[in-house]
């Protein structure tokens, strides 16, 4: 729910689920949500002057949860979320390199 919250700009609501969840009860696929959802969040959440950090933070930590929890096997619900995560945390970043990087994932799919 944290992560439609966070797609769906429910930044809040969103948070305060994620503040619940503990990674350790959770088997790859979902940590991997969660890990998109959390950097989905900072994004929405920092201030303007800030956003191209945590935009770049939240491409990095994405990287590294796909790394190392992404399905071997390709997961169609997995890599549609992912898509949908890229251009949502795009559009909250703004600007052409956010965008240009959120077509790119469109191409590449990642999962």
């Amino acid at each position: 729910m944290a992560f439609e919250d966070a797609l769906a700009s429910r930044t809040q609501r969103a948070a305060d689920l994620l503040a619940r969840v503990d990674p350790e009860d959770l088997d790859d696929p979902p940590r991997l949500v969660l890990a998109l959802a959390e950097g989905l969040v900072r994004v929405q959440k920092a201030p303007a002057a800030k956003k191209a950090e945590e935009f770049a933070e939240a491409r990095r930590q994405a990287a590294k949860a796909i790394e190392s929890l992404a399905p071997k096997i390709p997961n169609p619900d997995l890599g549609q979320s992912y898509q949908r995560w890229a251009t949502r945390l795009a559009r909250d970043a703004g600007g052409l390199a956010a965008w240009l990087w959120a077509i790119w994932q469109r191409m590449r799919r990642p999962l």
